[in-house]
């Protein structure tokens, strides 16, 4: 019996650890068997689009967030959470005491059924870096993912930046149901590390943070018309040579209370694993 108590309680442990350990990059679940698209070089500067049936965000190719769309001259970019929109776009900067990178110039990208990448190479200090999108079905957010591989033969220290740029706003004729957009006022929230941002006149909420504590947190200029705010997380980041850094970030937004926002937040960051694999497997 004695024997039997501890056979079973091994294969407890192993199957824990088995769970504990599944993969947590995006880039773990997007094998051969998976199709996929690569955009011409030509095509950088035009649309793409991650969806979800709650979700979606639109930006150029290239990684950037230009405005875009006539239904609402100039808003039809950023991140979406009909009825509302949530995000103009964001920003995400590698500092140097030399040197600052900005991940809106990619050398490829690359589009799959259920996520996308851009391709980034910062030449001069020999980091490859991928950018992954990903928004699960009937959850209002989506998940940003950096890969981070240093190919040189120097460890890489330097400080990243990731700038939210919110623009909670009512969609297409969304006045004729009396959505009136108010400005956005942003908070220091402690419980997620991050960012939550409340449109004035409305139970609209924004939340974004990563899987990390952040050094800094600041607000940053603003580069985009209406009423948003734009805020920024700091971090430092050292790369070891040969050695690929996942650094994850969450978006979250809700229409109805900051509550549910938060919510979601934490529900995609404890459960994005096992969210990309259900996506996967239904495609």
């Amino acid at each position: 019996m004695k024997g039997i108590f501890l056979y079973s309680l091994l294969s407890l442990l192993l199957a824990a650890c088995a769970q504990k350990e599944k993969p947590n990059r995006q880039a773990a679940f997007m094998d051969a068997t998976v199709p996929r698209i690569e955009g011409k070089k030509e095509y950088l500067e035009s649309p793409f689009v991650t969806a979800g049936n709650r979700v979606y965000l639109v930006g150029h190719q290239d990684g950037s967030f230009p405005e875009l769309g006539w239904h609402i001259k100039g808003e039809m970019g950023g991140i979406w959470d009909h009825p509302i929109k949530l995000m103009d776009g964001f920003d995400i900067h590698l500092n140097w005491a030399d040197f600052t990178y900005t991940l809106d110039q990619a050398e490829s990208f690359i589009n799959y059924p259920f996520a996308n990448k851009h391709n980034f190479y910062v030449a001069k200090k020999g980091l490859k870096i991928a950018r992954w999108q990903f928004v699960p079905d009937d959850t209002e957010g989506i998940a940003v993912q950096l890969h981070i591989t240093n190919e040189g033969a120097t460890a890489q220290s330097f400080s990243l930046d990731f700038v939210g740029h919110s623009d909670l706003r009512p969609t297409w004729l969304g006045e004729r149901t009396d959505m009136v957009d108010g400005q956005d006022m942003a908070n220091f929230n402690e419980e997620i590390g991050g960012w939550v941002v409340k449109d004035k006149n409305n139970p609209w909420f924004l939340c974004y943070t990563a899987q990390m504590a952040p050094e800094r947190r600041t607000t940053a200029s603003k580069k985009y018309k209406g009423e948003g705010v734009s805020n920024a997380l700091g971090y430092s980041v050292q790369v070891n040579p040969n050695e690929t850094k996942t650094i994850s970030f969450t978006i979250s937004g809700s229409y109805t209370s900051k509550d549910a926002a938060i919510a979601t937040l934490q529900g995609i960051q404890d459960n994005l694993p096992t969210l990309i694999e259900e996506k996967r497997n239904r495609y």
